[in-house]
């Protein structure tokens, strides 16, 4: 499976999948030192020596790949090099892509969110219609970390609301350069032949590079 060579691949990666029996089954095929597995079936006490851990090698900047579910998307302060996360709505694509270089001490090029699609479907309740919105905003070039962004997001996504959007799933990946610098001011990185939206004042500067 190519996400699971791109994992063995990193050093320091967290990977977000949209459901439990995924996320289990990703570790089960990565496990090994330095690779962990955090889910909201587990016991909080367990989640609390596992993030410890986590922390530990993040900092000592020993291997460390996290597998997860959205539970790491808030309330959980943690910084990788890389980010890949299964495609959803675009409110937790930017949460995910607060993973990445969270303190700022990486530049752009270092610090990569990558998002993906399963050629398989998952059925998860209530979301279709979110990733579905996402991948078409993906597509038109839109710059998820753009307030315009978001703002289209949710006026497509109540739009739709009751409508079934069908789109042909094939396994892409989706760059997206972090960037964050001391004056929490970010720069546009073009890396590719479209014409992306300008550079704004923001936590988060995003350019998206289609593989498909």
């Amino acid at each position: 499976e190519e996400l699971v060579a791109r994992l063995s691949g990193e050093s320091q990666a967290l990977c977000i999948v949209n459901i439990r029996k995924r996320a289990q089954s990703l570790y089960q095929s990565l496990r090994g030192e330095g690779v962990y597995h955090l889910s909201t079936t587990m016991y909080p006490w367990h989640r609390r020596k596992i993030l410890e851990a986590i922390r530990r090698r993040l900092k000592e900047d020993e291997k460390c790949i996290v597998i997860s579910t959205s539970l790491v998307e808030a309330g959980v302060d943690l910084d990788f090099r890389k980010v890949y996360r299964q495609l959803a709505g675009v409110d937790s694509m930017i949460q995910a892509a607060g993973r990445c270089n969270r303190e700022g001490k990486r530049s752009a090029d270092e610090s990569l969110v990558q998002v993906f699609q399963f050629e398989e479907k998952d059925y998860i309740p209530g979301q279709r219609q979110q990733m579905d919105v996402t991948k078409m905003l993906l597509t038109e070039g839109w710059d998820l970390s753009s307030l315009e962004c978001v703002e289209e997001y949710f006026k497509r996504l109540y739009h739709f609301r009751g409508a079934w959007i069908e789109i042909i799933s094939t396994c892409s990946f989706f760059d997206i350069s972090v960037c964050r610098s001391p004056c929490r001011s970010a720069k546009m990185e073009e890396k590719a032949v479209h014409n992306w939206p300008s550079p704004r004042k923001t936590d988060l500067a995003a350019a998206i590079l289609f593989h498909l």
